[in-house]
C-alpha cells in the first residue's frame, strides 16, 4: 500500500472513531454502541480498500459491513438475535456465492503453490529430506 493511501486510511480511522465516540458522549440514539458499530463498519471498509479486490477482502469486507448494519438494526429492537443470526448466515452466504459468480481472484496469501514451484518453508519448519 503506498504511504498516501495508508494515510488517508489512518487519517479516516481517526475520523471514524472520533464520531463514534461523540456520538457515544452526545448519546445520539442512545442505546446503540457507536464505537462498536463503526469498528465493524471501519474494519469492513479497511478490508474492502486496503489492497486490491480479491475473494477474501470483498467477502470479509461486506460481511462486516452487514454485521454493523445488523449491529444497529439488533440494538434499535428492529431485529432479535435469533434472525440476525440467520441473516448473517445467509448474508455470508451470498457473499461468498457472488465472489464465485464475480470469478475474483484469491489473494496471493491463499493460493496454492504451482506444481513443481519450490516450496516456501516456515523458518521452524525443519528442511525436508527428498
Amino acid at each position: 500500500m503506498s504511504p498516501s493511501r495508508r494515510s488517508i486510511l489512518m487519517s479516516a480511522m481517526t475520523i471514524v472513531v472520533g464520531v463514534g465516540w461523540l456520538l457515544n458522549a452526545m448519546r445520539v440514539i442512545p442505546d446503540i454502541d457507536w464505537i462498536w458499530t463503526g469498528a465493524l463498519a471501519l474494519i469492513g471498509i479497511l478490508a474492502l480498500f486496503s489492497s486490491s479486490l480479491n475473494r477474501f477482502s470483498y467477502i470479509v469486507g461486506f460481511f462486516l459491513l452487514l454485521a454493523s448494519v445488523m449491529s444497529v438494526l439488533r440494538q434499535t429492537g428492529r431485529v432479535t438475535p435469533n434472525f440476525e443470526v440467520p441473516l448473517l448466515v445467509i448474508g455470508f452466504g451470498l457473499l461468498t456465492l457472488t465472489a464465485e459468480l464475480l470469478r475474483l481472484p484469491m489473494p496471493q496469501w491463499m493460493r496454492d503453490p504451482q506444481p513443481g514451484a519450490p516450496h516456501a518453508e516456515h523458518p521452524s519448519t525443519p528442511p525436508r529430506v527428498h
